[in-house]
């Protein structure tokens, strides 16, 4: 049954490999060749591809099964694209290294001139703004000082104002019992 079969499927191999013409085979080849290329992202990521399955090994023409040549084609093409990729990931790596420390070494360069460049105006600066900070607090106390001698002359002078008060208060009473008591006085003679 099964060297039936293979015979079926070689005569009509035989069949339609005479009757397609070269221009014909030329055009399916690359269409076979541009469809391998599109499924090349697809085999990079799922490794189950590179074994012969009927899904992927199968392109039927007629009946006619060319699986092994494709089979073929897309692992040659699956690894001339690996090794390309490890080409330029290691000439990446290369560059990256290669650039890092040049790049490093002129950062640490860069930083330590600009360090000793902005350290004296920095360090005068701050001093400016401790001595300013200084004479503010200065400032301050005295403002306190002249608050608390103020508020001082205020109690006073408000106790002043209420001496003056009573005084008055005190005068206007003795003034209302001396009109009370002149009269009265007047009378006796010494």
């Amino acid at each position: 049954m099964l060297k039936k079969n293979m015979e079926r499927q070689s005569k009509s191999i035989s069949n339609v490999n005479e009757k397609s013409s070269p221009q014909v085979s030329e055009i399916k080849e690359t269409i076979h060749i541009s469809q391998s290329l599109q499924n090349v992202d697809q085999l990079s990521k799922d490794k189950s591809y590179l074994r012969p399955e009927k899904k992927l090994a199968r392109e039927h023409v007629g009946d006619c099964p060319r699986s092994v040549d494709e089979t073929f084609q897309l692992q040659k093409i699956l690894k001339n694209k690996l090794e390309e990729n490890a080409r330029l990931r290691e000439y990446n790596h290369k560059l990256m290294s290669e650039n890092t420390e040049d790049d490093l070494k002129k950062l640490s360069d860069q930083l330590s001139s600009w360090k000793s460049s902005l350290a004296p105006k920095n360090a005068k600066e701050i001093q400016n703004l401790k001595e300013d900070i200084g004479n503010c607090n200065v400032r301050i106390q005295n403002l306190k000082d002249e608050l608390s001698t103020l508020r001082k002359k205020c109690i006073s002078k408000q106790a002043n104002n209420k001496k003056i008060k009573n005084l008055s208060l005190i005068a206007e009473i003795s003034n209302q019992k001396h009109e009370k008591f002149a009269p009265k006085l007047k009378e006796f003679k010494f």
